[in-house]
Parts: C-alpha cells; structure tokens; sequence
C-alpha cells in the first residue's frame, strides 16, 4: 500500500476524513503559525474545495482561527491554535512514514 493510500485510511478512521491527516500535517509542520488555504492546496496537491471545507471543520473545533487576509486579495490568513492535536498528526504522519518508507514500499 502507498504512503498515500494508508495516510488516507488512517485520517479517514481517525478524522473521518481522507484528507484531514495530510492537511493537518502541512498545518503543523509550517514555520509560522500563520497560513493560507491556497498555500495549504500547494503543499498538499488537495482542490480547493476540499482544502476549504476541511478548514473549515478545523475552524469550528477551534483549532485554526481566521486571522486577516492577504493584502489586496480576498484570501484569508489563518493562525494554527495551540493544541496537541498538531504534534499528533505530526507524529501520525511520520508513523505512516517510517512504517511504510519514502518510497511507498510495503510488506505484505
């Protein structure tokens, strides 16, 4: 199995979404706390549809807030909150990794 496909299986039983685990990562991972979505869709390679409704999900649990907009854009800048989730999906993320390898290998 990819990287991809059991990041995907994971985030889905533990976030209930396919992409949570990916967007949380690049989330926690970012040098400033501050970010935007579309810089979230470049990281990730995610549509912007599902980038913003998961924001959105992580907005209404209290975890990201929105914070401004980009100057002279519609765009908004979201903070990353303080919790521990992040460090969660930071290190569920390199678990999937490690398990896996960078490659994408398995053992079956």
């Amino acid at each position: 199995m990819p990287i991809g496909s059991r990041a995907a299986e994971l985030s889905k039983a533990v976030f209930g979404s396919e992409h949570m685990l990916t967007v949380m990562s690049q989330i926690a991972q970012a040098p400033d706390t501050t970010f935007s979505a579309p810089v979230i869709e470049r990281t990730t390679g995610l549509a912007g549809s599902i980038v913003h409704g998961l924001l959105a999900r992580l907005k209404r649990a209290g975890l990201v807030q929105v914070v401004g907009r980009v100057e002279g854009e519609r765009t908004l800048t979201y903070q990353r909150r303080e919790h521990l989730v992040w460090q969660a999906a930071s290190q569920l993320t390199s678990e999937v990794t490690e398990t896996l390898g960078f490659g994408g290998h398995h053992d079956n």
